[in-house]
């Protein structure tokens, strides 16, 4: 009996059922397909699941366990909801992608169409499709690069992860979040500006200090890196910090990676959330920073 594999994938940047979560969304596939794979009565061995951006073939590990289960040539096609969840990526990384399942005669099966690789039509029109898949990625990255700037410069938090010190909480009758002080940790930030701009105390004492009075960190510990993020961030300052750590692409191991590289030249808008320390607080931090240097 023909063995299937069936792939799910869903990316956070995709814009179709908008009301719809992630997770929705993808159970929601995951139904069409065990329906339409039990009519068809397809013999489906394993299910590969993720959630991730379709750019790049190194983010993603399941798409990379799946062409390494297809190259052991023991499955007659994959499954899944369209064609474009396979790749949104790079001519090189489609073509590779088609190329494994190419020398495995692997078929791609859809709902809509079963694309078998080995017909030359067939093979033209996958090419056509991953292409035009391409080119839609890049308009909603482009739609999105600019809504997430408009969103900066109107003071709103854009990370996935609050600063140690606050908390991230989703605006009231608007889109977007912002951040709201955690008064413990808060208390921490104060003192550890205090240590360092006052006191004069180094990065390392600091983190030992904080250390030895087991006070936890975002990490479980204290470092000397640590320390510097917090004495460098001028959200504490109340301020939103744009373009940081913008995402560089790079070729690692013949395939396209992201990478995030700290940029002197980044943005800094008024946030809408509450500063924890004073600009004289931050002033005596910069100061001393430049007296040690």
């Amino acid at each position: 009996m023909e063995r299937y594999l069936m792939y799910l994938r869903k990316s956070r940047m995709d814009t179709d059922f908008d009301e719809v979560s992630v997770e929705e969304t993808l159970n929601r596939h995951r139904r069409i397909l065990e329906s339409f794979c039990k009519e068809r009565r397809l013999n489906v061995v394993e299910v590969l699941e993720e959630v991730v951006s379709g750019e790049s073939l190194s983010s993603r590990p399941k798409m990379l366990r799946l062409l390494e289960l297809v190259n052991t040539g023991m499955y007659a096609g994959i499954i899944c909801i369209d064609i474009e969840r396979l790749s949104r990526g790079s001519s090189l990384e489609s073509g590779y992608i088609m190329q494994v399942l190419q020398t495995n005669n692997c078929k791609i099966i859809t709902p809509s169409k079963i694309y078998d690789l080995q017909n030359e039509s067939d093979e033209q029109f996958t090419d056509m499709k991953f292409m035009f898949s391409r080119y839609e990625l890049k308009t909603i990255t482009k739609r999105l690069v600019r809504g997430r700037n408009q969103s900066a410069s109107e003071g709103k938090f854009l990370g996935s992860v609050a600063p140690y010190g606050y908390r991230i909480y989703k605006l009231a009758g608007v889109k977007g979040n912002s951040l709201k002080i955690e008064s413990s940790e808060a208390q921490i930030v104060q003192m550890i500006f205090d240590m360092y701009g006052k006191q004069g105390i180094g990065y390392n004492t600091i983190a030992y200090q904080l250390n030895e009075m087991h006070i936890p960190s975002q990490t479980g510990t204290w470092g000397q890196t640590s320390i510097t993020n917090i004495l460098n961030n001028e959200v504490y300052l109340g301020m939103i910090r744009w373009k940081h750590e913008p995402t560089k692409r790079i070729v690692k191991d013949g395939m396209l990676a992201k990478k995030r590289v700290v940029s002197k030249d980044y943005e800094l808008y008024e946030g809408l959330h509450e500063p924890i320390i004073s600009q004289e607080q931050w002033d005596m931090v910069k100061s001393k920073q430049q007296e040690r240097n």
